[in-house]
């Protein structure tokens, strides 16, 4: 009897893309973390997954909240999340993105380009938090974000 690969369901299919995002997530964070420590600052990770920030680094004596996020291809960085919804008349799921933070959460956006191995640092104030990504521009005007 030969097998059939049944297609996943709409829920099978998030579960595994979360999942994934998950693992490009915390390969950034680490990345994120190791850059720190090569500048010398002692970096502490909070020990509650629901945390609004991925990092804690102590810069010289002021302690830094670090929000990490992947940079994506089309070099936008996402600051807000896709929430998916079930539609109850049988048309499958959407997707809508939502805000996800207000500026108040953290101080530092840290993007981690993981092809380059090069980590930007944006400070809040610099963040537009009206929009689900920031971009970092064109390649010649990110080296103002490589100083932490």
């Amino acid at each position: 009897m030969m097998e059939v690969a049944m297609p996943l369901t709409d829920r099978e299919f998030n579960v595994q893309v979360a999942s994934h995002r998950m693992s490009i997530g915390m390969a950034s964070e680490m990345m994120c973390a190791a850059d720190c420590f090569s500048r010398g600052y002692v970096v502490s990770k909070p020990l509650c997954g629901d945390s609004k920030y991925d990092l804690i680094v102590d810069r010289q004596g002021v302690l830094l909240r670090v929000q990490v996020k992947t940079l994506s291809h089309s070099n936008q960085i996402p600051i807000g999340y896709t929430k998916y919804y079930e539609d109850t008349y049988g048309k499958g799921s959407y997707a809508k993105s939502m805000p996800k933070y207000d500026g108040t959460e953290f101080d530092i956006l840290a993007a981690v380009d993981r092809e380059t191995k090069i980590v930007y640092y944006l400070p809040v104030e610099e963040v537009d938090f009206s929009k689900a990504n920031v971009s970092l521009g064109l390649t010649s005007d990110r080296d103002r974000y490589r100083n932490f």
